[in-house]
């Protein structure tokens, strides 16, 4: 593995457009080679519940998890998770989402993307590796690497973070 971080990150949301819906819940396990991993979790405010997606809220379940008394200022969540991704690669399945959701949230809370450039999407790679030509679905391309999904705490933040490192480190092996 390079010397550059790699962050396993995952937001669970209100919604799919990053201008109209807002992150409510963020996980990351930030993993660079020679430490053991650190794993971060955030619950985050919801300014504007009644524009949410009511299948998106079900299927994250913010009514079960997203507990008032453990929320995260916006401003501190920017400036820690500015720290925690800066020059780190972003892995993920479908990470563009995570990637637009999480950089307009930032722009509103006074803080900018500081990750490396190039983000790796896992479906991507286990499709390709596979020959499976899209659309995919995600469960199936983690099966496809032996990895079982009904293993993991799946649409949580952190729960999909260790999900993504476990087909990461199908494919790779372990970065740490």
């Amino acid at each position: 593995m390079s010397m550059i971080p790699l962050v396993f990150c995952d937001c669970e949301t209100t919604g799919l457009n990053p201008f109209l819906h807002e992150p409510w819940e963020v996980g990351v396990i930030f993993v660079v080679e020679g430490m053991d991993p650190v794993e971060k979790r955030w619950l985050l405010p919801v300014d504007h519940l009644e524009w949410s997606e009511p299948a998106a809220l079900k299927i994250g379940g913010f009514l079960q998890r997203h507990d008032r008394d453990k929320l995260t200022d916006p401003g501190l969540f920017a400036h820690e998770f500015m720290q925690m991704t800066r020059d780190a690669i972003i892995v993920g399945v479908n990470p563009t989402f995570d990637i637009q959701m999480l950089t307009h949230y930032l722009f509103q809370h006074g803080g900018v993307p500081t990750w490396h450039y190039q983000p790796v999407c896992l479906s991507n790679l286990i499709a390709g590796k596979f020959g499976k030509p899209p659309p995919w679905r995600s469960h199936e391309l983690s099966r496809l690497v032996g990895v079982n999904p009904d293993a993991f705490d799946r649409h949580s933040a952190l729960g999909d973070c260790r999900w993504t490192k476990a087909m990461y480190d199908a494919l790779y092996g372990d970065p740490s």
